[in-house]
């Protein structure tokens, strides 16, 4: 673990896709009322979450873990949502490159996509990143390499990123890490020095060297467990228990 800092991290940041959810099983009710009961018997800890997912889906999953008064960030970074209201501010480079030349741009690029490799089939309800589940039929990380190549043609500094069998994208280059320096910006007083972040995929490294302290579940990838300080031999959601036991001292 880190040797600087407090001995412990007293704020958490965690991934939802593959550690507090897994869209393949049934959701885990009782794991999720022990988080809610753990940390308030830890004195209720900052604890938000960091996703591409959209802004409705990390509103669900604050009220879930009884996290309505939280700051999140969604979309990669890309916005910063307040618990469950209707306060969502968005990253400066997104208002910089210009919300309706994005909204434009991302059309423009699912067509090309569509055009050189097959149809695809994306996330619905997201703003400003886009997420390929299929391209051509196929699960979208098999086509990675034509997908990246079709991307830098018209967006040399677009960041790409493979989680599970989804690719991220992100046309304007804003990732967790960012969305994190936005946080510390925005809230007085929030020290990423202090912060345990959660993660399992290739979209959580950049997360991982900006936080204090850093917790994989089992089934985190092997670049996300070697720059781990804790790696859990449990994998999703009982890998975050785990880890939140282990590195935050909650019981």
């Amino acid at each position: 673990m880190s040797s600087s800092g407090p001995r412990r991290p007293t704020a958490v940041l965690s991934d939802i896709d593959g550690c507090l959810y897994d869209f393949t099983q049934p959701p885990d009710l009782g794991a999720y009322a022990w988080l809610r009961s753990a940390r308030a018997r830890a004195g209720s800890p900052s604890f938000s979450l960091v996703t591409g997912r959209s802004v409705e889906f990390v509103k669900v999953f604050a009220v879930i873990l009884g996290l309505r008064e939280s700051p999140h960030l969604c979309e990669l970074g890309s916005l910063v949502v307040e618990g469950v209201g209707s306060r969502v501010l968005v990253h400066p480079r997104i208002e910089e490159y210009g919300v309706t030349r994005l909204r434009r741009d991302r059309v423009n690029l699912l067509e090309a996509i569509a055009e050189r490799i097959g149809p695809v089939e994306i996330e619905p309800s997201r703003d400003f990143t886009l997420s390929l589940i299929a391209v051509g039929g196929h699960p979208a990380c098999d086509s990675r390499d034509q997908v990246e190549g079709v991307v830098r043609e018209a967006h040399p500094e677009a960041r790409v990123f493979t989680v599970g069998e989804v690719l991220d994208i992100a046309l304007v280059p804003v990732s967790k890490a960012d969305g994190l320096d936005f946080l510390r910006a925005t809230y007085p007083g929030f020290d990423p020095s202090s912060i345990l972040a959660i993660g399992d995929s290739e979209n959580d490294l950049d997360l991982f060297a900006a936080a204090g302290w850093r917790g994989a579940p089992a089934n985190a990838t092997d670049a996300v467990k070697a720059a781990a300080d804790y790696v859990s031999p449990h994998p999703g959601l009982a890998g975050v228990q785990d880890i939140l036991r282990t590195m935050m001292g909650w019981e």
